[in-house]
């Protein structure tokens, strides 16, 4: 199930995609599919599924905070009604280092009121630098911070 939602997601046809992620998650209670999930709608910024399906994820047994993706982590906090599970699940997940350093990034950016253009999106926002130098907007960072830099290709 996993690899033909895995096809679909390549041949861009997501509506086959998500039908076949929910597949393995329902019939296998696949993890990877989970995490699939909530990037794809990371991507489409849909966040009511990011939350289904992170809160899904915490719950897993398999659950490894260093699959949590940074795209997501600035709505953590709008999840309401956590279960102890969840808020213990959250607190190491906050103790991710990449997570952990995008936090710092983004007080030393505000630190520095580095509002410019962003070079992907083109709004005025908060940049933070890549690790190449370069900079992005904290909403664009987490589709890009573990690719190459969509500016230098490093």
């Amino acid at each position: 199930m996993y690899n033909l939602a895995d096809l679909y997601y390549k041949i861009k046809d997501f509506s086959k995609m998500e039908h076949y992620y929910s597949l393995a998650i329902n019939r296998y209670n696949d993890i990877d599919s989970i995490y699939k999930l909530i990037s794809y709608y990371s991507t489409q910024l849909n966040f009511d599924k990011i939350k289904y399906y992170y809160l899904m994820a915490i719950e897993h047994s398999h659950f490894k905070r260093s699959k949590v993706l940074i795209n997501i982590f600035y709505r953590l906090d709008d999840i309401t009604n956590k279960t102890p599970k969840m808020e213990q699940q959250l607190s190491k997940v906050m103790k991710n280092r990449d997570i952990m350093i995008y936090k710092n990034k983004i007080k030393l950016f505000k630190h520095l009121n580095n509002l410019i253009e962003c070079v992907i999106c083109y709004e005025e926002q908060l940049n933070i630098d890549l690790h190449c130098g370069h900079c992005v907007c904290i909403y664009c960072y987490p589709k890009v911070f573990e690719a190459c830099c969509p500016i230098c290709r490093l």
